[in-house]
């Protein structure tokens, strides 16, 4: 089972994108920070999913760059209506 690991930009609501994952047979957490990755006893993730309904792109940047100093896979969840308005080299 894939564990994966979704940042959101709200604390404590539950994410569609969770529930789609939750859904395929992945086990995911739910997150505002990748700092909760630290915390002891938490199993890195297989994967980083990052909710662009609720982030902007500052904060995806800033982010993926985290991912990427974790050497963390990340994938970049874009909703289909303002698939136009981001830029793809995020």
């Amino acid at each position: 089972m894939y564990q994966l690991f979704i940042l959101v930009n709200h604390g404590g609501e539950l994410s569609a994108l969770a529930d789609t994952a939750d859904r395929a047979g992945m086990s995911c957490r739910v997150g505002i920070e990748l700092h909760q990755l630290d915390e002891n006893g938490v199993m890195p993730p297989d994967a980083v999913i990052l909710d662009l309904s609720s982030l902007s792109q500052s904060e995806a940047r800033l982010m993926i760059e985290e991912c990427h100093d974790r050497r963390l896979p990340v994938v970049a969840a874009v909703p289909r209506e303002t698939m136009v308005d981001y830029d793809p080299s995020l």
